[in-house]
């Protein structure tokens, strides 16, 4: 940059000299002449006596960017570790579960009281090993909120398909239910049947939301990288 400004200095004074030589006497131009000498001289050591603090200053803004660097390579590689493996428990639910109710795809869906329970117990612990991984991984505002999201889903899902077994699971002796209690568990297990598709499916637009969440964290940081590598290319 200081070359520059140099090189525009110099072809600036040479054009003050053509017009000085063109509209004054030989005495008058050399006295004009030794003034612009003087002034450039001065601009020169100027600028060699700057020269060493740019050079180091430069020196300060490589090992910066380095660092940064370092850093977003850091945070790339830990986003790209977290969209491999943050969402598999829940993924890998949501698949075996799909795989469950294809058969009853154009009928009625009917899960069984064991099936909604190992589901459910199943679903339980890919929702704490999430919520475990996220705690220590999920650093972005807008991820936080897309992890709370995405647990909140897979709570509702939870209760509802614990809805569907309590018929059979809940023991009416142990809780003291009397008949008006069962005939709620019942109607609230035909409720929940019904509602376990769409569950199912919002759980599964959480995941998907907080994986592409993931992808734009991870775009950004590639570009910053990009723009971070063209800087110390040039420097």
């Amino acid at each position: 940059m200081l070359v520059l400004i140099l090189k525009a200095l110099v072809i600036a004074i040479a054009m003050v000299l053509t017009i000085i030589w063109r509209t004054m006497d030989l005495v008058d131009f050399l006295r004009e002449w030794q003034t612009l000498i003087g002034s450039f001289i001065a601009l020169v050591a100027a600028w060699i006596a700057v020269r060493p603090v740019w050079r180091q200053l430069n020196r300060m803004e490589i090992q910066t960017d380095a660092m940064v660097r370092d850093a977003a390579v850091a945070r790339i590689r830990d986003a790209e570790w977290s969209l491999d493996h943050m969402g598999t428990p829940i993924r890998n639910f949501l698949d075996q579960a799909t795989n469950d109710l294809e058969p009853y795809e154009d009928e009625e869906i009917e899960i069984s009281a064991e099936s909604s329970h190992n589901w459910a117990g199943t679903l339980g612990v890919a929702r704490t090993t999430f919520l475990e991984m996220a705690a220590t991984r999920l650093d972005i505002a807008s991820l936080e909120k897309r992890k709370e999201e995405l647990g909140a889903a897979a709570e509702r899902l939870i209760s509802t398909l614990y809805a569907i077994s309590a018929p059979v699971t809940v023991d009416p002796e142990e809780h003291g239910l009397d008949e008006g209690d069962i005939a709620k568990l019942e109607e609230d297990a035909v409720a929940a049947q019904s509602a376990t598709p769409e569950l199912m499916t919002l759980l599964r637009r959480a995941l998907s939301a907080m994986d592409d969440e993931r992808k734009q964290e991870i775009a950004l940081l590639r570009k910053r990288l990009r723009a971070i590598d063209d800087r110390l290319a040039e420097g």
